[in-house]
């Protein structure tokens, strides 16, 4: 609430910093600038994760380099990662170029102080830094980080050979989390632009695609032992929008039911122990700490 919205406040009251948000900064600025900030400040965060930024190292790799308005906007003809993989890809690489820690804290100054300007989103990224725009910072980071990828893949060993097991469609379809299971039964969490997520088995031979289940959100990495799977999934509160909790589902793929066997926690990256019968997953607490816990399948016990 400073410069010309702190006045427009006092009419519009906190409606009117929202509305300056709305105009003068993309969302991918906003939730960038909170991921950059996670691995800064903590041990922890997005930015430290392998797959984080895996599309877009695969894809310089391979010579797919579109502009900053395809990547920053999004496209339905060519899958794009989310807002927060491309925030962070930018704005780390501006702080790192520039040397300035704050750039996103000073860039939102100048627009306030610009408010009159519609060009002043991407005219502040040379105000502040002295060095480039928005767009020519864009095409340096595309130059930089694909020298810098090269390099890291040319000392890599020779990768294991490989075989496509399943065919999807011809626009954008998404395979995530392969599991295989016993007997070499293959199953996939697939989606594409007319089914939501679904977990489902793929055959080896004719490379069919068949659904077996529908999931939610999940929270994490699922694993699979014998003929189960388990998995973490976002369950929402029926009363209260902003709660919800992270329980743990098991999938017998004979059978063919799902079975949910904790209520109301906030349990990550499940996998099984030695036998089907004890999984081990994360468990986060109010306090901010995290701990390794034990669920027994038939008793459903914590411990």
């Amino acid at each position: 609430e400073t410069g010309v919205f702190k006045y427009l406040s006092y009419i519009f009251g906190e409606q009117a910093p929202g509305v300056g948000v709305g105009i003068y900064v993309p969302k991918w600025e906003l939730e960038g600038d909170a991921v950059v900030s996670e691995p800064i400040n903590s041990r922890s965060g997005r930015g430290r994760a392998a797959d984080f930024l895996m599309f877009y190292k695969a894809a310089f790799l391979n010579g797919d380099f579109r502009n900053y308005t395809k990547w920053s906007i999004g496209s339905l003809n060519k899958y794009e990662p989310d807002i927060y993989s491309f925030g962070y890809l930018m704005l780390s690489y501006v702080r790192e170029d520039s040397g300035i820690k704050d750039f996103t804290g000073k860039s939102f100054d100048y627009r306030i102080r610009k408010f009159y300007d519609p060009f002043a989103p991407g005219r502040s990224y040379r105000e502040v830094t002295k060095r480039h725009t928005r767009e020519q910072y864009y095409e340096k980071m595309v130059e930089s980080l694909t020298k810098k990828w090269i390099k890291e893949d040319s000392l890599k060993g020779e990768l294991s050979k490989f075989e496509k097991q399943a065919i999807g469609k011809t626009e954008f379809f998404h395979f995530r989390q392969p599991l295989v299971l016993e007997g070499g039964r293959i199953f996939a969490i697939y989606s594409d632009l007319d089914r939501t997520a679904g977990l489902v088995e793929i055959d080896s031979l004719d490379k069919k695609i068949t659904k077996a289940l529908s999931i939610g959100n999940i929270s994490g990495k699922a694993d699979a032992s014998g003929n189960l799977i388990v998995w973490s999934e976002k369950v929402s509160s029926l009363r209260w929008e902003q709660e919800s909790y992270s329980d743990l589902f098991v999938y017998d793929v004979n059978s063919k039911k799902k079975l949910r066997i904790t209520f109301k926690e906030r349990l990550f990256n499940p996998i099984f122990g030695k036998s089907t019968n004890q999984i081990f997953a994360i468990r986060y607490l109010p306090v901010g700490k995290s701990q390794i816990c034990r669920i027994d399948l038939n008793s459903k016990q914590i411990s």
